[in-house]
């Protein structure tokens, strides 16, 4: 998302076209290939700016080699969060958000440079860093509580899949 894209992301009115498309096609309850597949054709259809769906297919490819577990959780997370997203608003924060979430510094600097609203999303950004963020971009105080509220989502959604992960290991 770029500056003409944050006011957009916080108005509270009905996203028509692939994004309302894209939430009535959330699988309801499946495996973790065909979460990640959807995940795959969502990011490919939607129109983003800078790339941002580019970035994150090579991010997607990079875990799928690297770190098929994270890519596993990230995609758990998107998934929860595409479920309980609002269908008011736009549902890409949520998704890039999710997808994003368990991002390390590196991966970060690699995958969302130029992707600032995006950034100020993830967990592991401090606060003092979206606040400054807020202000540069000059985002208006409802953006910002939106962007904190879908922060706080993401850190949830994070919190209950390693809750999930730590029982599977333990029922095994």
């Amino acid at each position: 998302m770029n500056h003409d894209d944050l006011h957009t992301a916080a108005e509270p009115a009905r996203h028509a076209g692939t994004s309302a498309a894209t939430l009535a096609e959330v699988p309801r309850q499946s495996s973790a290939d065909q979460v990640e597949t959807w995940i795959r054709r969502v990011n490919d259809r939607w129109l983003v700016h800078s790339g941002l769906n580019h970035h994150a297919r090579a991010y997607m490819d990079r875990l799928a080699v690297q770190d098929p577990q994270r890519l596993a959780r990230s995609c758990e997370i998107v998934h929860r969060l595409m479920k309980a997203h609002d269908p008011d608003s736009d549902p890409k924060p949520w998704f890039y958000g999710g997808l994003f979430s368990l991002v390390t510094p590196e991966e970060e600097s690699q995958y969302l440079e130029g992707h600032r609203f995006t950034r100020m999303l993830l967990p592991s950004t401090p606060e003092a860093r979206v606040r400054g963020e807020a202000e540069d971009l000059e985002l208006a105080p409802e953006v910002l509580r939106r962007v904190q509220n879908i922060r706080s989502q993401i850190r949830e959604q994070i919190l209950h899949t390693a809750r999930t992960g730590r029982e599977l290991k333990a029922a095994c």
